[in-house]
């Protein structure tokens, strides 16, 4: 006789049993950790653990008031009032288990409420603050773990004499990596920003996906991979100034980037000898298309102690719709240490350049000495470079693109350009995506002396201060031209043991040379002298130099300038720092180069100061001055006064900060008075 069937209900609870243990069994085999960490064993399962919890309330606001008058004599007075209420939390736990998902969340939600008055002409705006960022990581300790996270933050950058700049970024995407010697990592992210100012309203979105590879199973081998792809679709709608109908302009970009590095470290000694190379390949579709190829390999031989060679070759080759463009440069030397007081380093260089049709070769030797030297009355270092260098430049247009080179706007300081002779016109000046190219004499302005370019940020301008931009222009080449150029650089210092004062001396000498061909005109002889005495005892530093510069492309000057910085600790809690420049430079031969005597010179007066004191254990008070003025060739003058106090209770704080601003630059003026505040409860 058969037995009987089991029930239906036995089967159910016999399968079920089956799942809980094979499910038991898995969660086991995940959460175990790949190498010993028993802490993360400790923890106790539940459903949802939380590890960390809190978060603040706080409210700020801002009171701004503007005036800016131009050349023409127009004025444009605004006021602006900002607040904005922001509620914040965020907390840290684990599901199950912190080797199952660990993860985070910060939540921000908020409003905000703006009044802004331009010359009598009020707009009121409120809007709504949604900003979180929230992340979670599965599998923290085996050897695949799994990433997902999402943010989304929305801040506001002043500027003090241009409205605020609203910037919102949002991302969300997901990472794969593996552990071990040879670990890899697959992300993917969607990138949303949007920036908004007066001038501009820039939306660009952005799919981003990305592929990183390295070799650890060596540590005295180095090699790494990393691909990167990119898809952007941006519209940029620019507000004339003078009103007018906007302009409006797709930007799309694709991009396709592989960067690849090694190094390998080898050899007996305890210095060790060392070979490295790069190779960076990109594909950039849209807007300003770009193929770009460029590697190099640098290479390090210490064949004793005390002598070494050393030899790099670096390529690259940029394709863009208007030109072609390729570098190669070859460079190979060598060291020698001189018992402890002398280093001897010889090295030849060889370096070609295609810009287009122009091309450029320049084979060069250089000998650099480096002297040490314990002396009766103090320390002395010195050094000297001789160098010698042919330069063959051809151009079928006589013209050479330059593209791409990096300034730093700071202030509103003019920045010269490297090459001289830039074509009128032709300067165009980019933020470094190339997504933005700014406008002339309303981002920034340009102007020319001798044969060298400037460029300076405006202060209304959407260019921020400091920011770095690209700038691109044209300038003018030979069509056939060989010359000669000599190197001469010699550095002296003496530190003083006995008194606290040192003395240097430096010569630099560039003497260019025609041999052959039509003259280039950017044939350049610099003879630089520069004396100074430092005095540097305690927390006070003063330093006097005098400089004289001779060359033929630009006016030759003269200048006396002093610096001064002093640190003083007026009590425990209180210290206070403050320094100064002073420079009166002269221009010589000045009606040659078309300066008149109200600007053949340049006086240049700044200081600064800055003041922190702890008033009380819980109140901390804050201030800080800064003021430049240039007077002849350049004329501007920029001023700034902070003062603000900190004050905290438990999970009380506030903090409000006042600032003046002041600039005039070239007839056009503008001041600035703000008001910051914050008060913000953590819980």
């Amino acid at each position: 006789m058969l037995p009987p069937k089991p029930s239906r209900h036995f089967e159910r609870q016999a399968e079920t049993s089956a799942r809980r243990r094979a499910l038991a069994l898995l969660l086991a085999a995940l959460l175990v950790p790949a190498a010993p960490a028993r802490a993360a064993q400790r923890v106790p399962v539940q459903a949802l653990g939380l590890t960390d919890t809190g978060g603040e309330i706080f409210l700020q606001g801002s009171f701004k008031n503007q005036t800016q008058t131009s050349a023409d004599g127009s004025t444009t007075t605004e006021s602006e009032r900002f607040f904005q209420e922001i509620l914040e939390l965020h907390a840290k736990g684990y599901a199950y288990h912190p080797n199952l998902l660990d993860w985070f969340a910060d939540l921000r939600l908020g409003l905000t409420q703006e009044l802004i008055n331009i010359n009598q002409q009020t707009q009121n705006s409120n809007g709504n603050l949604l900003g979180y960022n929230v992340a979670g990581l599965f599998f923290r300790e085996k050897p695949v773990s799994f990433s997902a996270f999402s943010s989304r933050n929305q801040q506001f950058i002043a500027r003090d004499f241009a409205r605020s700049t609203e910037l919102t970024n949002s991302r969300n995407g997901a990472q794969i990596t593996t552990k071990g010697e040879v670990p890899l990592s697959l992300m993917f992210e969607k990138v949303d920003v949007t920036e908004i100012d007066e001038l501009r309203t820039d939306v660009r979105s952005t799919r981003h996906l990305r592929f990183t590879a390295a070799d650890q199973r060596d540590p005295n081998r180095t090699l790494a991979l990393a691909y990167d792809h990119e898809d952007t679709d941006e519209t940029m709608t620019f507000n004339s100034p003078g009103g007018g109908t906007p302009t409006v302009d797709n930007l799309p970009v694709r991009r396709d980037e592989v960067v690849v590095h090694g190094a390998q470290q080898f050899g007996p000694g305890p210095v060790k000898s060392r070979v490295a190379g790069n190779v960076r390949a990109l594909d950039r579709a849209g807007n300003f298309p770009e193929k770009l190829l460029a590697g190099d390999l640098s290479l390090n031989l210490q064949h004793t102690q005390s002598f070494s060679t050393f030899y790099r070759a670096l390529y690259n080759q940029d394709q863009t719709d208007q030109e072609l463009d390729k570098d190669f440069v070859g460079e190979v030397g060598a060291t020698q240490h001189v018992f402890e007081s002398l280093d001897i380093t010889g090295r030849g260089v060889y370096t070609k350049h295609q810009f287009g049709l122009a091309t450029e070769d320049i084979k060069g030797g250089f000998l650099d000495f480096a002297y040490r030297k314990k002396t009766a009355v103090g320390q002395y270092n010195a050094s000297l470079l001789l160098g010698h260098e042919q330069t063959h430049e051809t151009s079928p247009n006589g013209e050479i693109n330059v593209r791409g080179e990096v300034v730093v706007l700071a202030d509103l300081a003019p920045v010269q350009l490297k090459q001289p002779n830039v074509l009128a016109g032709s300067v165009r000046v980019w933020n470094l995506a190339r997504t933005i190219r700014y406008i002339e004499n309303t981002d920034y302005t340009v102007t020319t002396l001798g044969a060298f370019t400037q460029i300076t940020r405006t202060a209304a301008g959407s260019i921020l201060d400091p920011q770095t931009v690209l700038v691109d222009y044209t300038v003018k080449a030979a069509t056939d031209a060989i010359w000669d150029t000599e190197h001469v650089g010699w550095t002296n210092r003496l530190r003083f043991d006995a008194i606290p004062i040192a003395l240097y001396y430096n010569y630099r000498l560039r003497d260019d040379q025609l041999q052959s061909g039509d003259n280039p005109g950017n044939l350049d002889k610099q003879r630089v002298h520069l004396v100074g005495a430092e005095f540097d005892y305690k927390n006070l530093d003063i330093i006097g130099e005098y400089e004289a510069r001779r060359q033929v492309l630009f006016p030759p000057w003269n200048a006396e300038r002093a610096r001064a910085r002093y640190i003083l600790r007026l009590a425990q809690d209180v210290d206070f720092t403050v320094g100064a420049l002073v420079e009166h430079l002269v221009y010589l031969d000045a009606q040659q180069f078309n300066l008149p005597p109200n600007r053949a010179f340049l006086d240049t007066a700044s200081a600064y100061g800055r003041l922190g004191a702890k008033l009380q254990r819980n109140l901390l008070f804050r201030a800080d001055a800064e003021y430049i003025q240039t007077k002849g060739r350049e004329n501007r003058t920029l001023a700034n006064i902070n003062v603000g106090l900190e004050w905290a209770y438990r999970s009380l704080e506030m903090a409000i900060t006042a600032r003046e601003s002041f600039y005039d630059q070239e007839k056009n003026t503008g001041t600035s008075e703000s008001i910051l505040f914050t008060l913000r409860r953590r819980f």
